[in-house]
């Protein structure tokens, strides 16, 4: 695992997005805690048999966009980086972020407006409820996907009520960005 964040701001994956992962491989995590000496984290998972099939490649998959512009906001460079490129791979126009604001005056001032929006939740800068609100003021339709990897009910209540709007639970596969994109512009297109 690699970040750009600083020391102390958040520089893991978070706790929530590990388990997610270990409990979905029927896996386990086992913790050590000693005070002032540290924390060990083991990570068991078991043995899978040889299938005899290959990884999917980004490749492999059709591409689904059509030029469509897309702004990707995280406050994880790494993270834009590679969710652009998933999405230019597919077939979109992406544009990364790592700055709320810059992003807003991204979207104010484009000359060829931007067809959805993909933004993280959880960032230091401002709350992606926040900002998905701050885009609402001004493009009252644009379609917006948000990124997560936890979020409680009542947070997922107070975004669902902002328009078209969909909820991508990290960590997610090509195949699902793929699928939620495509979905929320079709969506998008088909409203009168």
């Amino acid at each position: 695992f690699f970040t750009t964040k600083e020391t102390g701001r958040g520089t893991g994956l978070g706790l929530s997005v590990v388990h997610t992962i270990i409990t979905e491989h029927d896996g386990e995590i086992h913790v050590a805690s000693t005070p002032e000496q540290g924390t060990t984290f083991e990570f068991c998972l078991p043995a899978a048999a040889a299938s005899g099939t290959t990884a999917l490649n980004i490749g492999d998959l059709p591409a689904c966009g059509l030029g469509q512009r897309i702004l990707c906001l995280d406050d994880d460079r790494a993270i834009v980086t590679l969710t652009t490129r998933m999405l230019e791979e597919l077939g979109y126009n992406a544009v990364g972020f790592t700055s709320p604001g810059q992003a807003l005056q991204a979207l104010e001032e484009a000359e060829e407006k931007f067809d959805a929006v993909i933004t993280d939740f959880r960032m230091p800068e401002v709350s992606g409820l926040s900002f998905v609100r701050s885009v609402r003021q001004k493009f009252s339709t644009l379609p917006v996907i948000v990124v997560t990897g936890d979020i409680d009910p009542g947070e997922t209540d107070s975004l669902l009520t902002q328009g078209d709007l969909k909820v991508l639970k990290k960590p997610y596969t090509h195949t699902q960005l793929s699928a939620t994109v495509a979905g929320i512009l079709q969506q998008a297109a088909m409203r009168p």
